[in-house]
């Protein structure tokens, strides 16, 4: 009984509501995309991140006004945040391995040559990787890289023995001496 005297009273009102939620839901089920002109829908009334690298073209947005210093960090420029190799490396395999080898040394002595310089002994991956590009020679017999496991009771290095990346192994011992060369990290 209250709800057809509800409707009586306010059957235009409901109406009209009825009219209005119909027809918005109708013209989101009848338009799509492609009966919207390009570039006629104002840019507030776009959804917040609905807009992305496929449709906006970043390189013709240029500066911004009020970011004058955008492209430094204190006084530093973007040059001097590159990160880059010392002196005598070249960059392999994320690291900058010494362009040069060092003379024969067991593995102990050329851990603490490499660890005194601030570097550190190449794992096999890294060694294989450098030897096998251009620009870089293997010492002859080959050279010790940080990998090791052991066998029995002994201690062994892995060695990279030529440029394919031959794995070998010697012993940790003085007997097991061959030439090295030191990598470390790229900076800034």
């Amino acid at each position: 009984m209250r709800l057809i005297q509800f409707i009586r009273r306010h059957g235009l009102a409901l109406l009209a509501l009825f009219i209005a939620l119909g027809g918005s839901s109708y013209a989101a089920l009848t338009i799509n995309g492609s009966q919207i002109r390009n570039r006629s829908i104002a840019g507030k009334k776009i959804k917040r991140n609905t807009l992305g690298g496929a449709t906006i073209k970043e390189s013709r947005l240029g500066k911004v006004p009020r970011a004058r210093r955008a492209d430094r960090l204190g006084r530093l420029s973007s040059k001097d945040l590159r990160v880059h190799c010392p002196a005598a490396t070249e960059p392999v395999s994320g690291v900058c391995a010494e362009t040069t080898t060092r003379s024969a040394a067991a593995y102990g002595i050329a851990r603490i040559e490499c660890g005194a310089a601030g570097r550190r002994l190449p794992t096999y991956e890294e060694l294989a990787n450098l030897v096998s590009g251009a620009g870089f020679g293997l010492a002859p017999g080959g050279e010790l890289t940080s990998s090791v496991y052991v066998s029995g009771t002994e201690l062994r290095v892995v060695t990279v023995r030529d440029e394919a990346g031959l794995a070998g192994s010697v012993p940790s011992t003085a007997a097991g001496a061959k030439p090295f060369r030191c990598v470390v990290y790229p900076f800034n």
